[in-house]
Parts: C-alpha cells; sequence; structure tokens
C-alpha cells in the first residue's frame, strides 16, 4: 500500500483549522509525550500544551499460568490488534518464518476484518501458511485482554505507521509481559530497548528476528525485563490529573 501525499492547499487548510482551535483555547491535552513536544517544536499551542497520559480503565487482576521462561519450551509471543496494513503483523510473520519452529510460538489475536481489511488478514494467513508454530485466533473481549496476554512471554507491536499511544502496550504491562516493537516515537515512550522490552527498526523483520533469537539464547534476560516493568496507572489517576488542571485553569470556580 503506497502512502497517501496530501496536496499543499490541503495541508494549509488543516493548519487553519488547528491554528483556529488554538486560538480558542485555554490549553491543548496530549496523551503521549512525543506528540506534545512535536507540537511545541512546530510553535503549536505553544506553553498551554499539557501532556496527560492515558490509564487503564480496569486493571484486572487475573492471570494465566505460564511456566518461567528457560529456553527448553517455546517463546511465546502474542499479537493483539487489528490485522491491518499499518499494524505490522505481516512483519511479525516473516520473522518468526525464518526462524525454528521448535523455538518460538506466536499467537495472533483480532477481527477477521471486513472489506479491504479481509485481504490484508488473508496475505498475513497466507505468509504464515506451513508453519503451525503461528496460530490465529479470534478477537477477545477487553475484559480478558491482560489475562490473556499473561499466558504470554512476550508481546509484539510491530507497527508500520504513526501511533499515538497504544493502550496495548499498558495492557502487556499490567499484565507483566514485555514489549518488543518498532522504532516508533509511541512506543518508545513506553519502552526501553534492553531495560523493559525490545525495540526494532520499523519493517525490519531481519533485526526482529534477531532480537527475539537473542532472547530466547539468552532466557534469563526476559526476568530482568519482567523486573522493570512499571504498571500502568488507572483511569482514576487520570480524571484526577483533569481535575487539576481544569482547577489551574478555572481557581475560581
Amino acid at each position: 500500500m503506497k502512502p497517501v501525499t496530501f496536496p499543499g492547499f490541503a495541508t494549509r487548510w488543516h493548519i487553519n483549522k488547528i491554528e483556529s482551535v488554538v486560538n480558542m483555547s485555554d490549553a491543548f491535552v496530549s496523551i503521549a509525550e512525543w506528540s506534545s513536544s512535536l507540537m511545541k517544536k512546530n510553535n503549536w499551542y505553544k506553553n498551554n500544551c499539557v501532556t496527560i497520559k492515558t490509564g487503564l480503565f480496569k486493571i484486572s487482576t487475573e492471570r494465566k499460568s505460564i511456566a518461567p521462561y528457560d529456553g527448553k519450551r517455546p517463546l511465546k509471543i502474542i499479537y493483539m490488534g487489528r490485522i491491518v496494513p499499518v499494524k505490522g503483523l505481516e512483519v511479525l510473520v516473516r520473522a518468526v518464518t525464518k526462524m525454528d519452529k521448535a523455538k518460538i510460538e506466536v499467537h495472533v489475536y483480532g477481527p477477521k476484518g471486513h472489506g479491504a481489511y479481509s485481504v490484508h488478514v488473508d496475505y498475513c494467513r497466507n505468509l504464515a501458511a506451513g508453519f503451525d508454530n503461528i496460530i490465529f485466533h479470534s478477537a477477545v473481549d477487553n475484559s480478558e485482554v491482560i489475562k490473556l496476554i499473561s499466558g504470554h512471554d512476550m508481546l509484539c507491536l510491530p507497527s508500520t505507521g504513526i501511533e499515538m499511544a497504544p493502550l496495548v502496550i499498558q495492557e502487556a504491562m499490567a499484565a507483566a509481559v514485555p514489549v518488543i516493537g518498532s522504532d516508533l516515537p509511541a512506543i518508545k515512550e513506553w519502552v526501553t530497548d534492553g531495560f523493559n522490552g525490545f525495540i526494532f527498526p520499523v519493517n525490519d523483520d531481519q533485526t526482529l528476528k534477531e532480537k527475539l533469537q537473542y532472547l530466547i539464547s539468552n532466557p534469563s534476560l526476559l526476568v530482568s525485563l519482567q523486573k522493570n516493568i512499571q504498571p500502568p496507572v488507572s483511569f482514576d489517576e487520570v480524571i484526577n490529573n483533569y481535575d487539576k488542571l481544569y482547577q489551574s485553569l478555572f481557581p475560581n470556580n
């Protein structure tokens, strides 16, 4: 799929719309620090740009039982999300098809899609044809996500396009499961390479494969990554942050 290039007049129209909103706003709230930084660098919102990161509405305490990874069983990777080109599932599939099937196991959870998206689902399934260690499942209810992720060793987020603040990263962290993700600002804001997960260049299945193989060869590293995971904040804390912002803007109300 080729990227879409917007004509100059369309870009200017969007900028004008943004600036009209800026002129009427007391503050602009971004849910990601990288986005706030970008706004400030472009002189948008100036000192009125505030970052209030998202949190999880309900953090499940249910966990699946999984034996600590020791390199003697397959490394269990989970992909969870829409199966569309921008999410990059094919990058993960390409990487795993180059590896020893006995060493790694991938579970894909996502909707089957419709229209053009169903074509991409078929494309990813065809890439994985003949690899019984890449298993496709249906989408699951939101209430089951954290529990499901906890039954795996690592979550992979191989996005190839802009992400704002992927909620699935926080869900993985709530499950104490490290993330291996592509080199995008929204992912690097949560994941530090070699500290609480791994980062690889966008659309680079070869480096992704090498990172996974390194982890397989050094199973104790997974424990270190898990220990460095910080749990996400609850939605109550997010609400409190908004309350504080409103009180600072309108102290007499």
